[in-house]
């Protein structure tokens, strides 16, 4: 019988560590693509967009939209502003 990423306990450790060595390789990853690539944009940053989905549904909504602004500022593509938009919405619930 195998086991989901859901039932094991380390996974989700495993999970955002490469996410967090994705974030950090980041900078790098980007100057590479700009260089080879004839556009001037950047692609969807999977490290970031993972971990802001897992820090949204911890309900750490200020780490989201920390990510999701950093993301931003380096240029990475994705749907940040929704995903800030809605973790703040969220967040003011709370408070």
């Amino acid at each position: 019988m195998s086991t989901s990423q859901n039932d094991d306990p380390e996974a989700l450790d495993l999970a955002i560590d490469a996410c967090k060595k994705q974030i950090h390789l980041g900078p790098e990853a980007a100057k590479v693509f700009l260089a080879e690539d004839t556009e001037d944009y950047l692609p969807a940053h999977h490290g970031f967009q993972q971990l802001a989905i897992i820090r949204e549904r911890e309900k750490d909504y200020a780490e989201a939209i920390r990510l999701c602004r950093e993301a931003m500022a380096q240029g990475w593509g994705g749907e940040w502003e929704k995903r800030i938009a809605r973790c703040e919405n969220r967040l003011a619930k709370l408070e």
